[in-house]
Order: structure tokens, then C-alpha cells, then sequence
């Protein structure tokens, strides 16, 4: 399993994003992180775009959880001529029919921020008849759906057990945010995801996010 840690922050840079990388395995809190780019800018799309295929290469599920839906249509683009899943968590509704219509000969899964929790539970359950290991993922603005569903999986005895910490309920969107993504890796991990696209906005989220995927 890859996790792949992508941030939209500008003011980042690749001799940093190395030192971070040997600081976080020094540390042991990102074993499972082989790689991790930043510094997500226009004119870097076409570098952000080989190194997500770099790392779904060897996958059979890759799960992008995001907002953006230009980081969602740029690892679209990383996807052609893949043969694995591709999940997209997070963007619009509007947006997943948008990414839909970009991505018809690809093995995409969207879950659209609007879902409510049986229409997740019923395209997970879709999704796994059709000879795809599935993946769940909540409505972005609503923490108590998100512990919801956890609570909604783990009644069904898939042996998923994930506790909230007290971020999970406080109003700073930062916090929230993520230990939000951070759940929801663990579910699609849990459904099998090969390689984990983070895409946060603080540069200071990447490392937390890991810490609570990998542990």
C-alpha cells in the first residue's frame, strides 16, 4: 500500500518536501509512504501528473480524496491506459458529473459530497457486484455523517473499528478536515485501496493525516 500525500500549498518546494520525507521515516510515522508531492502548481501539473502514475502503476485501486476538482481531473488524467479503480471522494455533485463525462473509459467511482449514506451504501454495494473491492465515502461538510457511517460499517462486522479524535467535532475547518480525509483513507483502505491521493491545503495537515492512516 502507497499513501501519496499531494498539497495544493504554494510555498512549498521539492528539496523541502525530501527533508520531509527522511524526517517522517527517521520518526517511523510513514512507513507506508513512498511518496509524497507537493507544490501542486499549473505549470507543475505535467510532474504531478507522472508521479501519481509512478504510483499507481503496480495498484489495483487508487482512492483520491479532494475537493479540487482540478486535482481530481489531473489524476483522471494520470489514470488512462490504468486497468485498476479509480475512486474520486469529496467533490461536488455537480463536479462528479463533470469527472464522469471526462473519464468513460476508465474504472472510476465517484462519491459526491451529496451522497447521503444509504445511496453510499448502495454504490459501494454496486460497485463490489461488478467485481470491484468497494469504497465508502461521506458527505464533506457533515462530521456527525461521517461517524455515522463509520458506526454504519462497523454494525455490518466488516471489522472496521475507527474511533474519532475530539477534532472531529470542533468548528476549526482545518482540524476537521483532517481527520475527516484522514477516516475516510482508513475506510478505503480497509475496502482494499492500493494507493491513497491526499490532497490537503496546509502543509502542516500532510504529516497528521499520515500519522493517523499509517498507525
Amino acid at each position: 500500500m502507497q499513501v501519496i500525500a499531494v498539497s495544493t500549498c504554494d510555498v512549498m518546494d521539492p528539496l523541502e518536501t525530501r527533508y520531509k520525507l527522511i524526517r517522517a521515516k527517521l520518526a517511523g510515522v510513514t512507513t507506508n509512504m513512498l511518496g509524497v508531492a507537493l507544490k501542486v502548481l499549473t505549470e507543475r501539473r505535467e510532474m504531478y501528473i507522472e508521479h501519481l502514475k509512478e504510483g499507481m502503476k503496480h495498484a489495483g485501486m487508487a482512492l483520491v480524496l479532494t475537493e479540487s476538482i482540478e486535482a481530481a481531473e489531473n489524476c483522471i488524467e494520470a489514470a488512462r491506459g490504468w486497468r485498476g479503480a479509480l475512486v474520486v471522494c469529496g467533490v461536488a455533485a455537480s463536479s462528479a458529473r463533470r469527472l464522469s463525462a471526462r473519464a468513460k473509459d476508465l474504472n472510476l467511482y465517484i462519491a459526491a459530497a451529496g451522497d447521503t449514506l444509504q445511496e453510499i451504501i448502495e454504490k459501494a454495494s454496486a460497485i463490489q457486484a461488478a467485481g470491484v473491492k468497494p469504497a465508502i465515502a461521506a458527505e464533506s461538510q457533515s462530521p456527525m455523517k461521517v461517524a455515522a457511517l463509520l458506526r454504519e460499517v462497523g454494525n455490518r462486522d466488516l471489522g472496521l473499528r475507527i474511533s474519532f479524535p475530539g477534532a472531529c467535532v470542533k468548528d476549526t475547518a482545518s482540524e476537521y478536515d483532517m481527520v475527516r480525509q484522514a477516516a475516510l483513507a482508513m475506510l478505503y483502505l480497509r475496502y482494499g485501496a492500493d494507493v491513497v491521493v491526499i490532497e490537503a491545503n496546509f502543509k502542516w495537515a500532510i504529516q497528521p493525516i499520515a500519522r493517523l492512516i499509517c498507525k
